[in-house]
């Protein structure tokens, strides 16, 4: 049997008072990889935002790793899953390529300050950027 990861059971959301999504019901395995896919407006990002916590669902449930998402702040579900904006502005917001990849030393507790510059060069060689460091 599979180890699912994510559940949602009966999840509903409205967004301006009209209802977005209804009765969704979805399993996704620990190392599945699964696509979404329809036209624009079907709710493909209302989706996922609500899976991660970003948007809030009025029915149902949700769970990520056995936890409810409900029950959890974004950095909590952050740690377990991640999300990409469809529009880099919204996701992208220092300076420099260096700054970014430092960002999550400011604010996550398990990364060791120590390796940060080793832990960023390592990860400008592996994609081939270290020119646009700065």
């Amino acid at each position: 049997m599979m180890d699912k990861f994510i559940k949602l059971k009966g999840v509903e959301c409205f967004l301006d008072k009209k209802r977005v999504l209804e009765n969704i019901n979805l399993n996704i395995g620990r190392k599945e990889f699964i696509s979404i896919t329809g036209p624009n407006g079907s709710g493909k990002s209302t989706l996922s935002k609500v899976i991660v916590g970003i948007l809030p669902y009025t029915k149902g449930k949700i769970t990520i790793d056995n936890e409810e998402v409900s029950k959890r702040t974004l950095g909590q579900i952050g740690k377990k899953i991640g999300y990409l904006f469809q529009n880099p502005d919204k996701q992208i917001f220092t300076p420099t390529v260096y700054e970014e990849l430092s960002f999550s030393y400011k604010y996550n507790k398990n990364l060791d300050i120590n390796k940060k510059e080793s832990d960023i060069d390592e990860i400008l060689e592996i994609f081939d950027i270290k020119k646009l460091k700065n």
